[in-house]
């Protein structure tokens, strides 16, 4: 069954709807991930400059300051370790959302015969 240009034009509205809230969906997804790679960077580098501080000083203020800063290290180790994981879970969650919208699956649909068309090509 053919359709015609007029039938074909609201399918079509719709699909590069569908596409258009996916990109943009991706890419608050990907602002999410590099908000959160940046704070662990940022925890990361306060961490290393509290194990420089304690690796710099004489021993007399080493010894005074090494407990507090040893408990901040470790802190900081398991804020690192807590972001790491809740970073990851919260980005499953987000993909597995909206790869279960019907948005993602009607533009996964319109597109997978051009990615398998385009796949075919480049292996010939």
């Amino acid at each position: 069954m053919t359709q015609t240009p007029a039938e074909e034009s609201p399918r079509r509205a719709e699909n590069d709807d569908a596409l258009d809230v996916l990109t943009a969906r991706v890419r608050e997804l990907e602002h999410e991930r590099l908000r959160l790679r940046d704070q662990l960077i940022g925890s990361q580098q306060e961490l290393e400059a509290l194990r420089t501080r304690v690796g710099d000083g004489d021993a007399a203020q080493a010894a005074l300051n090494a407990q507090g800063a040893w408990e901040r290290v470790e802190a900081l180790e398991g804020e690192l370790n807590t972001l790491r994981h809740e970073s990851d879970v919260r980005l499953r969650e987000q993909e597995q959302a909206f790869r279960a919208s019907r948005t993602w699956r009607v533009g996964h649909a319109v597109l997978r015969p051009l990615s398998l068309l385009r796949g075919s090509r480049s292996a010939g």
